[in-house]
């Protein structure tokens, strides 16, 4: 297998452009040069970049295309590979396909009780996916509408490269097992989750990296799926309470101007009664006649 590395974990159904620095350039033309004797190409990520780290590490499957000058990088499925020995010299490796656990791995088998049925459990699961995406579309309009124009920008370039997730289970094709099709929504959904929150939220991605790992190395497809909720919820919170603070000093520079224009209204009020005095006190002043200009002056 040959080995691409990247600077934070990728999950499967990525898709990219490379930015083409150094190493990729480097890469890109060993590839070249050894694509004949490649057979897979997986993407991973070594913990601090350090290729002395490289073992046990997972990454995806990939395949590197060429689409209108851009190097792209995509993944058309779950295939996960754990490296179990690595050469920096040569970017190839030895991996082992890392496997999610079988139902029966998870739950046990129980000789008494009712039956669990998993796919009764991942329809249940997905029902409350598909409501949590409901519920994030709605929130993320309602926070885009008060995000500054550098962040909206991040933000469009950022979704873009991303595929949303289908969960009309009859758009897939007929012989698709429905644990993939779950598997493939809940990867889609973390890929969004990571790249937004890091966009509008965080511009260093140091601390998504472990959360990252952590979600592709989940071989409990429930517990990952699990994981994904709650991490929404988090951003829902995180969304909802932006949004209460910025309506909050919205209300308060509106209570504001509100006040700053009664007492402006007042003071023009007060401005206006003096005027008004000293416009009735001068008619009646050029009332009398035959008075001294001297003594006119003085009043």
């Amino acid at each position: 297998m040959y080995v691409m590395k990247f600077n934070s974990p990728i999950l499967p159904y990525a898709k990219f452009p490379l930015t083409h620095n150094k190493y990729i350039q480097d890469f890109l033309k060993m590839y070249e040069d050894d694509k004949d004797k490649v057979q897979t190409v997986i993407g991973v990520h070594f913990p601090q970049n350090n290729n002395e780290l490289a073992m046990d590490t997972v990454g995806i499957e990939i395949k590197i295309t060429k689409k209108n000058n851009l190097t792209m990088i995509e993944s058309f499925n779950t295939k996960r590979f754990q490296v179990k020995q690595y050469d920096s010299n040569t970017n190839f490796c030895m991996a082992q396909e890392f496997e999610d656990m079988t139902f029966e791995q998870t739950f046990g088998k129980s000789k008494v009780g009712a039956d669990v049925n998993p796919k009764d459990l991942l329809a249940s699961e997905l029902f409350e996916l598909k409501n949590l995406w409901f519920m994030y579309n709605k929130k993320i309009n309602q926070l885009l509408m008060i995000l500054p124009q550098e962040v909206l920008n991040r933000y469009d370039m950022v979704v873009k490269s991303l595929s949303p997730p289908v969960f009309d289970v009859t758009k897939y094709p007929a012989d698709t097992p429905f644990d993939a099709v779950f598997n493939e929504i809940v990867y889609k959904m973390g890929q969004f989750y990571f790249a937004v929150f890091q966009s509008l939220f965080s511009k260093d991605n140091e601390a998504m990296r472990p959360m990252i790992s952590s979600f592709l190395q989940t071989r409990d497809p429930l517990h990952r799926s699990r994981k994904l909720i709650n991490l929404y919820e988090e951003m829902h919170s995180i969304i909802d309470k932006k949004l209460y603070y910025v309506h909050k000093t919205a209300e308060e520079f509106k209570e504001r101007s509100k006040t700053s224009l009664l007492e402006h209204a007042y003071q023009k009020v007060l401005e206006d009664n003096k005027k008004s005095e000293k416009s009735k006190y001068q008619e009646k002043l050029d009332a009398v006649k035959n008075m001294p200009d001297s003594v006119r002056k003085v009043l």
